[in-house]
């Protein structure tokens, strides 16, 4: 039986969930089979155990899949994914682990060339003696594994639903008699700051950086943000939180992190740039495709559309239907596409959610995605400068990762990612990929479904080339649109107008027209509005 090792890569979590069993039973079998499988199963009785939890680990808690993972990627496994989400009982459960996993990264290496596979073997041989420590690291421990390994230490069966409520009396009892500390829960945000920095050499990501523990911070009980924030807020310079509520120092924070690079990378408009704006034609396919795509993305769920269960998202036949109608399809080879290997798609699905103008409805067990008439009623009363900021300020004010099934995102907005990459995208008139990984970094910042709304908006120009077989998507070139320079200070200038808070953030039912000001004297057929 041939294991199909790439098969979770490019696979939403939804559809990734129903094989990963399946995936990682292959797996297994067709490591214990292969000749360093059998090599390893005559000196050890039993494989297959940590195998498993390895790759089942590595992709809920990670999102990494086999093919694609880096020494990296292996690190955090072993040193924070593990120790914190997986409970052992007794310290020799991990006598095996490192030489079944070296052996299954041995038989990955030999029967499939996977490029990093050497220095994760090479790493796991260096942390043999660590590893078994780290499993029982309270330190490393989240809040559960940490009451799970206290209530052993103090002699109570924790694999029994008695012994557990009998830990739980005396530790609710001695609770109060302790003193305050910082919990577990607030030790393992903190380290989510230390992720990017574990490997000597490597480039640290200070946007994913940011963004991950802003995403691990968002988690955590009302009680344990402010203690968090009020330990940070001397550091980092954000305002006090002492009579603020948890999602108020959150915003706090999210604007601190923001305005520098707001206040000192982007100048004011030039006259050419306000020449620009003051000529700029809005129209179904200028100044690029936004509204036309837009519209057909409307006609298409008119009638309605399933989508799945979790993430509330179109299955393949619908996404490659719908991306053959599109102004500019994305060719892809893939075999087993979802709705974010097409960010064009994505993109739109964004706007969808974030205007407001689509909804999920139930239809008997069914979810569907439909128009919300109210909102589309609107939408159809204006004209098409009014559509194009309606559209603009949906994407940059009101829409979040989270509207994509990202929930652990953080408080960044999409705006707030537009605003932190614009600069890198903008250091050379074009940038040429060769391959893939040249442009790896732009996944995470600011997304991929944002680089094809920044194409459809006008703001950039991009260049794809024919996909390899069996692939997605490839970018070829990209290219800063005079607009776009334009575009992004005027918007920039607006957020620190608002001092980075706009007021849908904290009332998504507010009508449209928070850009108007910025923007209208530069566009006057912006009169009407969105409402809801």
């Amino acid at each position: 039986m041939t294991f199909l090792i790439g098969q979770l890569d490019n696979l939403d979590y939804d559809a990734a969930e129903s094989i990963l069993e399946e995936y990682i039973i292959e797996a297994i079998q067709n490591f214990v089979n292969s000749e360093t499988g059998q090599e390893y199963l005559d000196n050890h009785p039993i494989g297959g155990f940590w195998t498993g939890t390895f790759i089942e680990m590595a992709y809920i808690y990670g999102g990494y899949t086999l093919s694609k993972m880096t020494k990296g990627n292996a690190q955090e496994i072993m040193e924070y994914i593990l120790p914190r989400k997986l409970t052992l009982f007794d310290p020799s459960d991990t006598d095996d682990a490192i030489d079944e996993l070296i052996a299954f990264w041995t038989y990955l290496h030999k029967a499939y060339k996977l490029r990093s596979a050497k220095a994760i073997i090479k790493y796991l041989h260096s942390i043999k003696d660590q590893f078994p420590r780290w499993m029982f690291d309270p330190e490393r421990g989240g809040m559960a594994k940490n009451f799970m390994i206290q209530g052993m230490e103090a002699g109570y069966d924790m694999t029994t639903q008695q012994g557990l409520q009998a830990f739980q009396a005396e530790y609710n009892q001695n609770l109060s008699k302790r003193p305050p500390s910082t919990s577990a829960d607030i030790k393992a945000v903190l380290e989510e700051l230390d992720q990017a920095m574990l490997l000597e050499g490597e480039q640290i990501d200070m946007e994913e950086l940011v963004t991950r523990f802003l995403g691990a911070l968002t988690e955590l009980e009302p009680e344990a943000i402010e203690d968090i924030i009020s330990m940070l807020e001397a550091e980092i310079g954000v305002e006090p939180v002492s009579s603020a509520s948890p999602s108020e120092a959150l915003g706090n924070m999210r604007r601190s992190l923001i305005r520098e690079s707001l206040e000192t990378e982007f100048s004011p408009l030039s006259a050419e740039e306000k020449n620009i704006l003051q000529n700029q034609a809005i129209s179904a396919t200028e100044p690029g495709t936004i509204l036309k795509d837009f519209q057909t993305t409307l006609d298409f769920i008119s009638e309605g559309v399933p989508v799945s269960s979790k993430l509330k998202q179109l299955s393949a036949k619908f996404v490659i239907d719908l991306n053959s109608r599109l102004s500019h399809p994305i060719d892809s080879d893939l075999k087993r596409p979802v709705q974010k290997s097409y960010p064009n798609i994505h993109g739109l699905y964004l706007l969808l959610r974030a205007t407001g103008i689509a909804k999920i409805d139930a239809r008997g067990k069914k979810l569907q995605m439909v128009l919300n008439p109210d909102v589309y009623a609107s939408w159809q009363k204006l004209n098409a400068t009014e559509k194009y900021f309606t559209l603009l300020e949906a994407w940059l004010v009101r829409s979040h990762p989270k509207m994509l099934g990202n929930e652990r995102s953080g408080p960044l907005t999409m705006g707030d990612r537009l605003i932190s990459s614009w600069s890198k995208l903008t250091q050379q008139e074009s940038v040429t990929f060769k391959e893939a990984k040249d442009y790896d970094f732009l996944s995470y910042y600011p997304g991929f479904e944002n680089i094809f709304l920044m194409e459809m908006f006008g703001l950039l120009n991009l260049t794809l080339s024919k996909p390899a077989k069996g692939q997605g998507w490839q970018m070829k070139k990209l290219q800063p649109d005079p607009l776009g320079y334009a575009l992004v200070k005027v918007f920039c200038s607006a957020c620190i107008n608002a001092d980075l808070q706009w007021d849908s953030q904290n009332d998504a039912t507010l009508p449209f027209g928070e850009l108007q000001p910025a923007l209208q004297s530069y566009f006057p057929e912006w009169q009407q509005t969105l409402s809801w």
